[in-house]
């Protein structure tokens, strides 16, 4: 069982949000199942996250395969807990890193990155290579007050199809926040975000 597995996701408004889960930590926890996010028993802390990377400190409610007694650890950290029961979705919190999605470029050695991790870093990849070749274009971005400018990407040809291929190939744990968008909304909004950030 490896110690620390960090985790990524996409949180709409925050950017780029890292937690860990710790494998020498209780598996369980004492409180009784409840509508509303129970601290995560052996989720990693703050100081785990940012003696990894520099970031913002924040907490994270994820919806997580949970079983009587606690959440369900992610395949890379190792299997924990009774495979008898059955699974539900609960609400956990975790201490939460927001980082910049440069950050993703340098990952530490001395930790295990989950498959959320890695597919962020294709999505940032993407982004980063449509930059590189022009394939931006400027748009106005409405809400219900003020219409603003940016710049978003141009996926066609060979670029729409891994757009495509990245949407379809998104980890569970990367669709985890609560409340969540739908399953195809974190990786547009994860490509945009640095294409128009490069661009300033």
């Amino acid at each position: 069982m490896v110690p620390l597995v960090v985790h990524g996701l996409w949180s709409r408004g925050r950017g780029i949000v890292l937690w860990g889960e710790h494998g020498d930590r209780p598996a369980t926890t004492s409180m009784r199942p409840s509508s509303s996010a129970r601290p995560h028993p052996f989720a990693a802390s703050v100081a785990d996250l940012t003696a990894l990377h520099p970031g913002k400190p924040a907490s994270a409610v994820l919806l997580l395969p949970s079983r009587r007694g606690g959440p369900v650890a992610s395949p890379e950290l190792g299997s924990r807990g009774r495979p008898q029961q059955e699974l539900t979705l609960e609400p956990w919190s975790v201490p939460a890193l927001l980082i910049d999605p440069s950050e993703l470029g340098d990952l530490a050695g001395t930790v295990s990155y989950g498959t959320s991790v890695r597919h962020l870093r294709a999505v940032v990849r993407l982004a980063d290579d449509l930059v590189r070749r022009g394939r931006v274009l400027p748009t106005l971005v409405r809400n219900e007050i003020v219409a603003r400018a940016r710049w978003r990407p141009v996926a066609r040809g060979g670029d729409a199809v891994a757009l495509r291929a990245l949407i379809a190939a998104t980890p569970p744990v990367g669709r985890a926040a609560h409340p969540g968008p739908s399953p195809a909304a974190p990786v547009p909004d994860a490509l945009h975000t640095p294409v128009d950030a490069a661009l300033r």
